[in-house]
């Protein structure tokens, strides 16, 4: 038993890393959600929270000091999509909605809380597909610029040899006579051969 809490554990703490919860800005989609999630059970107020060391870490919603006096009205989970791990996904967090009151919640109500929490789910997953798109974004950037860089020091390795070649080439020309037009054709065409591989560097 011990050693399936510890692999559930790990699980959670890989999924929490994958999802980069840890230090997130307040705002955005996350905050619509909370905040749909509580004026869809008519609750005071909502908060995502996900698992650590430490109990539970509100991902999203109104700070701790906000929600004293409040009771808890619905609790629902917050898991991965189905993968690998199996149909059911890893639980690594919760959506609750809390209230002055303690009372309970149309089944209707709690259909609708389950959509905001695969929603959140979902927010997360774009934002793990959105960095990795960047990182390959970045990824290719830098590559191109190493092939930049790459043909403009063979480009300039080729140059040296390029102009040595045309000069030897034209100093020969002027050394052939009219007598030796084979000759003359030949150092023509490797001077036309140089020219051009000069204006590619």
């Amino acid at each position: 038993m011990g050693e399936q809490v510890s692999e559930e554990s790990a699980q959670v703490r890989r999924v929490l890393e994958s999802y980069d919860v840890r230090d997130r800005a307040e705002g955005g989609e996350l905050s619509a959600l909370t905040e749909l999630a509580a004026r869809l059970a008519g609750a005071r107020a909502a908060v995502a929270e996900v698992g650590s060391e430490d109990g539970w870490e509100s991902l999203s919603g109104p700070p701790a000091a906000d929600l004293a006096g409040l009771v808890e009205l619905a609790s629902v989970p917050l898991r991965t999509p189905e993968g690998p791990e199996g149909p059911e996904g890893i639980v690594f967090g919760r959506l609750r909605v809390l209230g002055p009151e303690p009372g309970e919640l149309d089944p209707a109500v709690l259909g609708h809380l389950d959509t905001v929490a695969d929603s959140i789910v979902r927010v997360l997953e774009l934002e793990v597909a959105a960095r990795r798109l960047f990182d390959a974004e970045e990824a290719v950037a830098r590559a191109g610029e190493q092939v930049v860089a790459v043909a403009g020091q063979i480009a300039h390795d080729l140059n040296n040899p390029l102009a040595a070649m045309a000069m030897s080439l034209e100093i020969a020309r002027d050394q052939v006579d009219d007598t030796q037009p084979l000759l003359g054709s030949l150092l023509d065409r490797a001077s036309g051969g140089a020219a051009r591989m000069k204006r590619m560097t």
